[in-house]
């Protein structure tokens, strides 16, 4: 966006409800901070529950795969495991139903992954639009062009196929590591949340910011509203480029792996067009997505 039209935008806001709702605050980032709960709860909201969802989602995803790939389904088979198999150590336990294991094939494709996703998005041209105005005046500005980045990727990951085939090699190496790949990428997504909040305390790039004294609260909410670093919208990054691509191309991988086992079935089929008529929807419209205030 240009000046004059972020300047539009903040004289509107400035001449709004919410303008009127900073003049009678001179401390913008308290209308962004945490609301304090008092009593006994606010132990319990604002630190336990924190860390138990943020340690227990990578374990449940982690036995969801263990029950579908070594429990035959069964639920209760997993918890057999768990509880009456007397020969199991912990460590067993650990490594064999939670994958504390770091796999580097799998770190080199993530970090690939997210390489491509974030030179790409610096690359490919597009009209700049502008994000829902924020409390503080800000709008953000991207650029449309999220449907060239999808219909490019996946052109590219046709043309990888074909040149893997040639060399022995498949895609569908992801679904073989399944497990090992969960497990790397997971330690990434934490690494990754641990930088940005580290970022979003000490170097905030907006005041659409809000931080606390407690670090399991601000790591479970965040810290930023718009954190970019390199002016890269990791939001953006994460959730629409990285995120929803890997979606689709994951959903091909894994029929394609389908095919590989039991041959053409219908089912697995429909179900990676059905998840790829949804994600062409969700990047052709991802301009209208990202500005929905």
């Amino acid at each position: 966006m240009s000046k004059h039209g972020e300047e539009k935008y903040k004289r509107k806001f400035q001449s709004g409800k919410i303008g009127d709702l900073n003049a009678n605050s001179n401390d913008s980032t308290h209308q962004l901070s945490i609301h304090i709960r008092h009593g006994h709860n606010k132990f319990w909201s604002e630190s336990i529950l924190p860390l138990t969802l943020c340690i227990a989602c990578p374990f449940l995803v982690r036995s969801i795969v263990f029950i579908c790939d070594h429990s035959h389904g069964s639920i209760m088979e997993f918890f057999s495991h768990i509880l009456f198999d007397q020969t199991m150590t912990l460590k067993q336990v650990l490594v064999n139903f939670f994958y504390f294991q770091w796999h580097w094939p799998s770190a080199l494709i993530i970090i690939s992954f997210l390489l491509y996703a974030v030179i790409m998005t610096m690359l490919i041209p597009g009209d700049e639009y502008s994000g829902p105005i924020t409390d503080t005046g800000h709008v953000p500005v991207y650029h449309n062009n999220g449907f060239t980045y999808y219909v490019i990727s996946l052109i590219l990951f046709a043309l990888l196929t074909v040149l893997l085939k040639f060399n022995n090699i498949s895609p569908t190496y992801i679904y073989d590591h399944w497990e090992e790949f969960l497990s790397t990428v997971n330690t990434f997504a934490f690494l990754l949340c641990f930088l940005v909040i580290l970022k979003g305390k000490y170097m905030p790039s907006t005041n659409d910011h809000r931080s606390s004294s407690n670090w399991l609260t601000d790591f479970y909410r965040g810290v930023e509203l718009y954190p970019r670093i390199f002016n890269i919208d990791i939001k953006l990054i994460t959730n629409c480029r990285y995120g929803m691509l890997a979606w689709a191309l994951l959903s091909i991988i894994f029929c394609m792996k389908t095919f590989e086992l039991h041959g053409y079935t219908d089912s697995a089929l429909v179900s990676c067009l059905l998840t790829l008529v949804y994600l062409t929807k969700f990047f052709w419209w991802e301009s209208a997505e990202v500005t929905r205030g």
